[in-house]
């Protein structure tokens, strides 16, 4: 899910202490199992574990009604107190409205929030979430290639696939000192720190879980099948035994 950023008097949401509260107050192992329940892995970070070779496991903020609420009364709304309606941005279909009910559900029972979600046709959808006319809304991104860039570029100053307006100088200079190192090992360190800043302080995002795709074969006889960041198949080396 992305939050609207910038300075805009109208979205309290701007404050990070509420989007940490947000992020605490939902509980993605319940999401998973009783709503998506494709096997999906709850998630707090933005780069799927595991996906890139070399990149050090990155850890977000995990489901603490208690903090969420603490962070909520220490930006000055107990309780919601305060905090106008705040309302989920979706495009219908594909269980899109269940997810975004279910996370409005856990804003209102952890932080008394008022919280609903709003669906909207896809194009409109797009056109919205595109020209940042929200608060928050759902969001998905697939990787299309395989280095942690290819979702943390997203999240840059000025990136074509920001669309949440999302602009802070100390993780444009991550990205920038990432960009500078020639140590293999240690730019994907300094991208890991990116990406920790940006889903344990920033939180211009809240990471709910990792995508899955279904298959059905027999691994007995399947051999070399992989999927790609973008979750493809490539079938050329792909061998069915006898």
């Amino acid at each position: 899910m992305l939050f609207r950023s910038g300075s805009r008097p109208q979205n309290p949401f701007t404050d990070p202490r509420l989007r940490q509260a947000l992020a605490l107050a939902i509980d993605r192992r319940q999401l998973v199992t009783a709503v998506t329940r494709r096997g999906e892995l709850p998630a707090t970070a933005f780069i799927p574990p595991d996906s890139i070779p070399g990149y050090p496991a990155v850890t977000g903020l995990d489901f603490d009604p208690d903090r969420a609420r603490r962070l909520l009364a220490d930006a000055g709304h107990p309780g919601g107190q305060g905090l106008p309606a705040l309302v989920i941005l979706y495009n219908t279909g594909a269980f899109h409205d269940r997810i975004a009910e279910a996370v409005a559900a856990m804003w209102r029972t952890h932080l008394g929030l008022a919280a609903r979600g709003q669906g909207m046709e896809g194009k409109t959808f797009r056109e919205e979430k595109k020209n940042v006319r929200y608060v928050i809304c759902r969001s998905i991104w697939f990787g299309d290639y395989g280095d942690p860039t290819t979702f943390l570029d997203m999240m840059e100053t000025g990136n074509g696939n920001n669309d949440s307006g999302f602009a802070d100088p100390r993780y444009d200079q991550l990205l920038a000192d990432a960009r500078a190192e020639t140590d293999p090992a240690r730019r994907l360190a300094i991208l890991a720190d990116a990406e920790r800043y940006l889903v344990n302080e920033a939180l211009p995002i809240i990471p709910l879980y990792n995508s899955v795709n279904v298959f059905a074969f027999d691994p007995a006889r399947v051999q070399n099948l992989h999927l790609t960041p973008r979750l493809m198949t490539m079938l050329k080396p792909v061998e069915v035994l006898p």
